[in-house]
């Protein structure tokens, strides 16, 4: 395959993934929005090893968008434009023959500019 062709077979490829938000779950400020301030707080009694925050109407949570977990007590707060978002929370484990240790939890909320929403992840019920 010639360098020219090569060129043109990527960017056939990668050119219909630009600026798509579904592997990171999207910008969380889009340009000319007044944000609001997302409190997430961990009540869970364990870290909080994952966090994704995603407008409701996108296509997948997306990445963490943490890079340190959260511990029990603790809490992290973001910049999120107005309208409705999804907040799924996960502490890490793993998967053997007794089958898998993963928790999660999901909360939806509508965020309105210059207002702060709190999200209180608790211990999950067994």
């Amino acid at each position: 395959m010639t360098p020219r062709r090569s060129i043109a077979f990527a960017l056939a490829i990668l050119l219909p993934l630009a600026g798509c938000a579904t592997l990171t779950g999207g910008k969380l400020v889009r340009e000319g929005e007044v944000p609001g301030r997302l409190v997430v707080r961990n009540n869970a009694g364990m870290p909080i090893t994952a966090l994704t925050i995603s407008r409701c109407d996108a296509m997948s949570h997306g990445l963490s968008r943490i890079s340190n977990p959260i511990p029990n007590g603790g809490a992290v707060s973001f910049n999120v434009g107005p309208g409705c978002w999804d907040v799924m929370a996960g502490a890490g484990g793993y998967c053997g023959s007794g089958g898998c240790s993963w928790q999660q939890k999901n909360h939806r909320f509508t965020m309105v500019s210059r207002r702060s929403h709190t999200v209180t992840f608790t211990p999950s019920p067994d």
